[in-house]
């Protein structure tokens, strides 16, 4: 089980601001710190939840940094986790090129 604070109750990482991340493991309780990790992000040609346009960096993020920690929770490395969550994103973002 991990444990952080999303954005509005919703179950997403926030990665607007820095946040413990929690988790247990054999009965024991661990926690991480993790600095805030907005950044520019590639972003696909088309959005399924026709997100604005003003809002598609936080969107991207958001995604990136829900994926890290869900990847963090099965590899235990936030760096790792991470990597893995920008190729998978970067893969979608190349293949988004045609609307549904």
């Amino acid at each position: 089980m991990l444990s952080f604070k999303g954005q509005g109750g919703e179950t997403e990482y926030n990665p607007k601001v820095s946040q413990t991340v929690w988790w247990v493991e054999s009965d024991t309780i661990h926690s991480e710190y993790v600095e805030e990790s907005m950044a520019e992000l590639a972003l696909p040609q088309y959005c399924p939840l026709q997100t604005p346009q003003e809002e598609m960096q936080l969107m991207a993020n958001t995604v990136v940094s829900t994926l890290t920690a869900a990847l963090f929770s099965i590899c235990g490395d936030w760096r790792q986790a991470s990597e893995k969550a920008h190729q998978y994103w970067n893969g979608y973002c190349e293949t988004s090129h045609s609307s549904c």
